[in-house]
């Protein structure tokens, strides 16, 4: 998948002072912003389009990637000729949790279910200034000497810094956005 975000729009629209040099570096650190983005909504942001196989026997399936914004086509086939789609009646999707139930038999077998998709958070203004807003945190920890760092010994005891996530400010907003999964 393209980056969500450019270098050239950190600049101009974020005010980022970035340098010919340092190119190279922002453009690693937008994808590592992104991945923790990602990883903390817990859904993918940007549509893109996927295909996974399923072994049979079973009518319940939960895609990968969501939410889905497009079923391109369901296929069940135990030869794996794939030449023939389900009709929508034939099926039910959530596509915000992704969960796919085929009505009738599956048969036995492997990769008897093709499933093509479209999935992904539409990208908006708020979600790039999240991924913006993690970059420059990235930066910072670069700046701080502190990356890679996961925990430092300060005069009150040891601080645990965890990279992996962005910073609380961004995880307050992508609140909103953040799939819900059941307790």
């Amino acid at each position: 998948m393209a980056a969500l975000i450019t270098v050239d729009e950190l600049i101009e629209k974020y005010g980022f002072t970035i340098t010919p040099t340092q190119r190279d570096k922002y453009t690693q650190l937008i994808a590592t912003a992104t991945a923790a983005c990602e990883r903390h909504l817990q859904r993918d942001i940007g549509a893109a389009s996927f295909t996974e196989y399923f072994d049979g026997g079973s009518q319940e399936r939960v895609l990968s990637h969501s939410p889905v914004t497009e079923m391109v086509g369901i296929y069940v086939d135990s030869t794996r000729a794939y030449a023939t789609a389900l009709e929508t009646t034939d099926y039910r999707l959530d596509n915000e949790s992704g969960i796919l139930i085929i009505y009738g038999a599956v048969p036995l077998g492997r990769d008897v279910v093709k499933v093509s998709y479209k999935a992904g958070l539409t990208v908006t203004d708020d979600i790039l200034w999240c991924i913006a807003m993690t970059v420059q945190h990235l930066s910072t920890m670069q700046q701080a000497d502190l990356a890679g760092v996961t925990s430092r010994t300060t005069d009150g005891g040891t601080v645990s810094l965890d990279q992996s996530i962005p910073p609380l400010a961004v995880q307050r907003h992508l609140a909103m956005y953040r799939r819900n999964l059941a307790r």
